[in-house]
């Protein structure tokens, strides 16, 4: 999954957005993605896509929320 998730970022984002239940997704994409970020330019570009989205998505949606979710628990 992390490896998905660096190389498409998108295609991740909406996997995690159809499962009930945001927490597990970002669970999961955090201990994925803890092995992958050991070079620094990867986090941050995972980190910018995550908080782009999430400003850029409407208010109420789905995919804002989960990006909350993710920005909570991926801590960034």
């Amino acid at each position: 999954m992390a490896t998905v998730a660096l190389r498409n970022t998108a295609l991740v984002m909406t996997m995690l957005e159809q499962l009930g239940d945001r927490e597990d997704g970002a669970r999961a994409a955090h201990r994925g993605l803890s092995i992958c970020w050991r070079k620094i330019s990867t986090k941050e570009r995972f980190f910018a896509f995550a908080r782009r989205t999430y400003w850029e998505s409407p208010d109420s949606s789905p995919r804002r929320a989960l990006m909350q979710t993710l920005i909570g628990k991926l801590d960034f």
